[in-house]
């Protein structure tokens, strides 16, 4: 057999002798380094050499191509400064700094559920308005590292081989947009969604994303909502597992009867030059701005009043629509019936709500005349004296009622019935509040588009009900209960006749107010302090 001879460093160690510790080179060659801090931003000798660019970077002929002239507003002394303060970070805070300013400056694109950064407006360079494009070149920051910052903000994801990914869904956890929709409704629409019969399941209007995002995010900046990351983690958890049960009800923003949104429509279809449709869109914008907060304000007005720590009541008329209660009742349209009109009559279905607290359907005979101010009066004081009779409930200090600006609630008779309850001291103080016609009362619409699929057999596991006469439609709204929630029924044979009560109370001059140019939205009734 062949004997193998020993290596000289085998016969050192049967020798007894150690052989010196060999110290290793680095696999990184000084010049690599110098690449890799070109290439990622960061590190000393990429600062400096940044330093000696910062002439070619102010040369007129390189100037940004937004037409603003955003680099003649700088010289070479701020430009030095910022790139010596950025040397002093590390890569992690100078993408931490800069992925903070571009969140605060990302916003939602009109008529859309995206989020991005304008162009000129939201970006500034120490304290200076700048354009995208000279934003990064300011900063020195590469073009593919800026497209994958860009796209992280505004919830996009770049691969690294410079494609676009796959579009992320509206419903998906890792959409930014889904993550400020799930935040915000954790805050806002859960603890508002009022729990409907059917199926247990919860039912609220449709809000995109982006409008989602708008709220929460101005909620965030004037710190009313500060949530550990820990307990919206814990959230989006069962978030996510109880998504099924939650059901969003599939109509426009616009319930079709604001003449605003329906004149904006019309004006849509005139314009034809790039002008009049900037303009339009302004028109537009203001609009829905103006009902969006309305409806914010009537959400936190409902909030308070469910809070049993608050010192307010809040209160919601609304009446339904009268082709959804007619008598005898047929679910679809007979055909041999369908021209005598003569032969059906029409109820009136007014609904009053204390938030919080109790929900009483009002059912108006046929015979009772509807669309008045003692129908809108009678309503009201139904639910009055059912809180003085059958609950040990107090009223509070404060009271808002929210209501459309219809003849029978926006009337002098209502207001001097506001001023007699706070002169009798049932509240300090009345706020009377009248919300856009087509935008407002979304939890009394829910309930009576609830009411209108279990009558008309909307829904897939109803087959709607034939023939309802008038003794069926009073047993089927009576047996009609609403989980986790007070809901109460009285069948109104007549109105108490409230105008001829007041009237000789009121100053004949006052009127004027229900007709369509009103200008007032709010009324405050109290008693003035040199009266008290």
């Amino acid at each position: 057999m062949m004997k193998i001879p020993k290596t000289r460093k085998a016969q050192l160690l049967d020798e007894g002798i150690k052989t010196p510790k060999q110290t290793r080179k680095p696999c990184v060659a000084s010049s690599e380094k110098v690449e890799d801090s070109k290439k990622t931003g960061y590190g000393t000798n990429n600062i400096e050499e940044c330093i000696s660019k910062i002439h070619e970077l102010l040369d007129p002929k390189k100037e940004c191509k937004c037409g603003a002239n955003c680099f003649k507003q700088f010289d070479f002394r701020p430009i030095q400064e910022s790139l010596l303060e950025k040397g002093k970070l590390t890569g992690a805070e100078f993408k931490k700094k800069i992925l903070a300013e571009l969140v605060s400056a990302r916003r939602v694109k009109p008529n859309s559920h995206k989020l991005s950064i304008e162009m000129k407006v939201h970006l500034t360079f120490r304290g200076i308005s700048v354009c995208k494009e000279a934003y990064r070149r300011l900063h020195f920051i590469p073009l593919s590292t800026w497209d994958k910052w860009h796209a992280k903000v505004c919830g996009c994801e770049i691969l690294e081989d410079g494609k676009v990914g796959r579009k992320p869904t509206h419903n998906d956890p890792t959409n930014k947009n889904w993550s400020y929709f799930a935040k915000y409704a954790y805050q806002e629409i859960l603890p508002l969604a009022e729990p409907q019969p059917q199926r247990g399941k919860l039912q609220m209007n449709p809000l995109r994303p982006a409008e989602c995002f708008v709220a929460c995010d101005r909620l965030m900046r004037k710190g009313v909502y500060q949530v550990e990351i820990t307990q919206f983690k814990m959230y989006m958890r069962e978030y996510l597992k109880e998504q099924k049960t939650i059901s969003i009800r599939k109509r426009k923003d616009c319930a079709g009867k604001c003449n605003t949104c329906e004149e904006l429509t019309k004006q849509r279809q005139e314009v034809k030059s790039r002008e009049d449709l900037q303009d339009w869109k302004d028109l537009t914008d203001s609009h829905t701005k103006y009902y969006r907060s309305e409806r914010e304000a009537y959400n936190q007005r409902r909030a308070d009043g469910t809070n049993v720590f608050r010192t307010m009541d809040s209160y919601g008329f609304d009446g339904a629509a009268n082709n959804n209660t007619i008598c005898p009742h047929f679910p679809v349209k007979v055909k041999s019936i369908s021209d005598k009109a003569g032969s059906f009559f029409h109820l009136h279905l007014q609904a009053v709500v204390m938030h919080g607290f109790v929900l009483y359907m009002c059912l108006l005979m046929p015979w009772v005349p509807g669309k008045d101010v003692n129908m809108c009066l009678t309503t009201f004081n139904i639910l009055l004296r059912y809180l003085v009779t059958k609950t040990s409930r107090f009223f509070r200090p404060a009271c808002h009622v929210q209501m459309d600006g219809g003849s029978e609630n926006w009337s002098k008779h209502l207001f001097a019935f506001f001023c007699i309850l706070v002169h009798h001291g049932m509240y300090e103080e009345i706020w009377l509040h009248r919300l856009t016609v087509g935008h407002s009362h979304n939890d009394l619409d829910g309930f009576f588009g609830l009411l209108k699929m279990l009558v008309w057999g909307k829904t897939a596991d109803k087959a709607g009900h034939w023939f309802v006469t008038l003794g069926e439609w009073i047993c089927f709204l009576k047996a009609w209960v609403i989980n986790l929630g007070n809901k109460q029924t009285s069948i109104v044979g007549c109105n108490l006749d409230f105008k001829s009560w007041i009237d000789p109370h009121v100053n004949p001059e006052f009127g004027g107010h229900a007709g369509k140019n009103r200008v007032v939205h709010t009324w405050r009734f109290y008693v003035a302090p040199d009266l008290r």
